[in-house]
C-alpha cells in the first residue's frame, strides 16, 4: 500500500480511485 500510494504516485494511484468514484458517480446520476 505504502508503494502505491508513495509520494510520486499518489495523486495517480489514490488520486485516481477518488476521480473514478467521482466519475462512476457522475454516470450514476446521468443515467438515472
Amino acid at each position: 500500500m505504502k508503494d502505491e500510494c508513495g509520494v510520486a504516485t499518489r495523486y495517480e494511484r489514490c488520486g485516481g480511485i477518488f476521480l473514478n468514484a467521482v466519475i462512476i458517480e457522475a454516470i450514476i446520476i446521468f443515467c438515472l
